[in-house]
């Protein structure tokens, strides 16, 4: 008698043991998703944080920005407006600007005094009959305009891109002949590539790299992208200032 009794308090002991190894594992379990959770969580919250794609963005650019043969649905400043309900775009572009026009991004900056975010997409203008040295030039000049929105608006962020390739079976005649560009152009859109991103690593500001993200067939005149492409200039805009 007194055995079984040992034996059933002994396998009750060995029950409740076991019940509090399954209730610990499950709390063990529970525990390890609940911190998984909050990781993401806070990862998620540090990304929106760093991320200058929230509230006003104003893009500062030229016929690639501008793209006025697009309806204005089609062009990347109004797709980059639809990846983030919590953005709003505004085109602050001119066809025939240069990185020399800080006069006309001053008066953009009066229209817009409450921009979160200005996105710089320029050079390709100045590249036309370039010559040696206009890289630098260029770069100089965005360095201009950066410094110019940090006077004015001290709280906003700054994204300075580098123009698109052209596209060269596309290009237009007018552009070749009277605009002096062609494969020249490519050499020179490369080499500003590499000197804008080193702009932007020393003015503390985000840079995005759009030389070669528009596919070759996918331009208007060689210079601005179609439709098509200002999708993927739109992708590549979000992903890099996302990521």
């Amino acid at each position: 008698m007194w055995r079984n009794e040992e034996r059933m308090a002994h396998e009750r002991a060995k029950s409740c043991k076991i019940g509090f190894m399954v209730h610990a594992a499950a709390f063990r379990n529970s525990l390890a998703l609940l911190l998984l959770f909050l990781a993401a969580a806070t990862i998620d919250a540090r990304a929106a944080s760093l991320s200058p794609l929230t509230g006003e963005i104003v893009c500062f650019g030229d016929s690639i920005t501008a793209a006025s043969k697009l309806n204005p649905g089609e062009r990347w400043v109004a797709q980059l407006a639809e990846k983030n309900q919590q953005m709003t775009t505004i085109n602050e572009s001119v066809a025939t600007r240069t990185s020399t026009d800080a006069a006309g991004l001053r008066q953009a900056i009066g229209r817009d005094p409450d921009a979160n975010t200005w996105i710089i997409l320029l050079g390709t203008n100045d590249l036309k009959r370039a010559h040696e040295g206009i890289v630098q030039q260029v770069r100089a000049n965005i360095g201009v305009l950066v410094d110019t929105v940090r006077q004015q608006q001290p709280s906003a962020d700054i994204v300075i891109c580098s123009p698109p390739n052209v596209g060269l079976k596309r290009l237009d005649p007018e552009l070749r002949e009277n605009g002096g560009m062609g494969a020249q152009t490519a050499h020179w859109l490369y080499r500003l590539q590499g000197t804008l991103r080193g702009l932007a690593m020393e003015k503390g500001v985000r840079y995005v790299d759009l030389f070669g993200v528009v596919q070759p067939q996918d331009f208007i005149d060689g210079i601005v992208p179609n439709a098509e492409g200002q999708t993927e200039l739109a992708n590549a805009i979000w992903d890099q200032l996302t990521r």
